[in-house]
């Protein structure tokens, strides 16, 4: 599988260890971000007390922009007791490049949402039929800009024991949910690379696991 990511990751991302074409965060996005130093402490200590905490006084820097075009739930859950990370596989009648990807739940700002916290809860309920509280919410992350021009904000969230989650994916978005446990291979530097790629709007820089 190839995952790829903007070159210049959020600083939470380098210490939960710090994502995406428009409004889908690539699973390389946490790899690089995941709130503890050391990435041979995960998957233990990914959700621990103390890696919320940290995160939580790092997240809690990031202005939460009033204008943006999207918000991204990135899901951290556990999965038969290890740190994991939910994602969906979109379904395939959806219009669109985006149908058939793997990507976390998110989408395009409504005049309903006070912010992008919001749009980001908002999509996992519409997707997976999941309501979640704001307490959930780790923090927003540094705002991507995809090569459109649409400001994309990744809302990090820990959303639990996956197993008690009681999903119930809408059908005519999501195909399946799916999750992937956390591990130190995507985030040792000797098994990623980086390459660019000439968009419209200039080079954009992507890492690759």
């Amino acid at each position: 599988m190839q995952l790829s990511l903007p070159s210049r990751p959020p600083a939470v991302l380098r210490t939960l260890s710090s994502a995406q074409e428009p409004m889908f965060l690539r699973p390389a996005l946490l790899s690089r971000s995941l709130c503890t130093k050391d990435f041979q402490q995960l998957p233990n200590e990914a959700l621990s007390a103390g890696t919320e905490q940290r995160c939580l006084q790092i997240l809690g820097k990031t202005p939460l922009l009033q204008r943006v075009s999207a918000g991204v739930l990135v899901t951290l859950c556990t999965s038969h007791g290890t740190p994991a990370f939910l994602y969906t596989l979109r379904s395939s009648k959806l219009k669109g490049r985006h149908k058939g990807d793997v990507s976390f739940p998110g989408g395009k700002f409504d005049s309903s949402d006070a912010d992008a916290i919001d749009t980001a809860l908002r999509e996992a309920q519409e997707e997976l039929g999941i309501t979640l509280p704001r307490s959930t919410v780790w923090g927003p992350m540094k705002p991507i800009t995809d090569w459109t021009g649409m400001v994309i904000v990744p809302v990090l969230a820990n959303i639990g024991c996956l197993e008690d989650l009681a999903a119930n994916p809408n059908p005519e978005e999501t195909h399946r949910q799916l999750s992937h446990r956390m591990g130190a291979h995507p985030i040792n530097a000797t098994n990623q690379r980086r390459r660019d790629c000439q968009w419209t709007r200039g080079v954009v820089h992507m890492h690759e696991v």
